[in-house]
């Protein structure tokens, strides 16, 4: 498998590539096992690294001027205009958010937090087709349910240390210090279409009311954090500390 990192995307990774990209992806890579590695054994699940993270953020990258993904894996995970568009989704929320979006820290924040919004029917969308408020019994009820919602939601304030965290725990880390802008692009990338492709198919779900298909895309949720905290998905917390498990 290589000393710290297996070459991006090869033939063999291409080849095997899932409708899950980021799955295959961790299943084969080193460098992301070793770091989660790390950040598992900390105290709550934060950011421990075996290094002291630089001046200037590892986890930053040069960008390549253009997306460099969705070619790459036009076929095995969808048509490369729809894979294109979910790196836009990525950039555009950077900006919107006010993140850098050639950062690998970013990246894996916008994959984790905007993940846990999916396993938790968090994200905004239609409120006569919301799943919290369709629990409700009557107007009263379903305005109770959206006040919960809305209680575990991720806030600005949140976010904000879970990227910090990440940025700790990833820019401390030796090999990706020595990843190159190319290779941290590349794995933003992945992560911006890993997540891209089950939101798609959540809100799908949502717009069709589709328990089953929203279930589907929930378990697919639960699936990604739990992989990558190696907790159960119970268990995950994200508050003003960061993420927590």
């Amino acid at each position: 498998m290589g000393k710290w990192l297996l070459p991006m995307l090869g033939m063999a990774l291409q080849a095997q590539l899932l409708t899950n990209p980021v799955q295959d992806y961790i299943n084969k890579t080193a460098l992301l096992n070793n770091i989660l590695s790390n950040m598992r054994a900390a105290p709550g699940g934060g950011g421990g690294t075996a290094d002291a993270p630089p001046a200037v953020s590892a986890t930053l990258f040069t960008h390549a001027g253009s997306a460099l993904l969705p070619a790459q894996l036009a076929g095995k995970a969808g048509p490369e205009a729809a894979l294109a568009a979910l790196v836009a989704l990525y950039e555009q929320t950077a900006r919107k958010d006010g993140f850098p979006a050639n950062d690998l820290a970013y990246a894996l924040e916008y994959f984790v937090v905007n993940t846990y919004l999916t396993y938790h029917d968090l994200h905004n969308v239609a409120y006569e087709k919301d799943p919290w408020a369709r629990r409700g019994k009557d107007g009263f009820d379903r305005i109770a349910w959206m006040g919960k919602k809305k209680a575990m939601q991720v806030t600005a304030y949140q976010e904000r240390a879970v990227f910090e965290q990440f940025r700790r725990a990833l820019g401390g880390h030796a090999g990706v210090r020595q990843m190159t802008d190319r290779q941290k692009q590349e794995m933003s990338e992945l992560l911006a279409i890993a997540f891209g492709l089950n939101f798609r198919a959540y809100m799908e779900a949502i717009e069709r009311t589709d328990d089953g298909a929203r279930d589907a895309a929930r378990r697919r949720a639960k699936e990604h954090l739990e992989k990558l905290t190696g907790a159960p998905v119970e268990r995950i917390v994200i508050d003003a500390t960061g993420l927590r498990y």
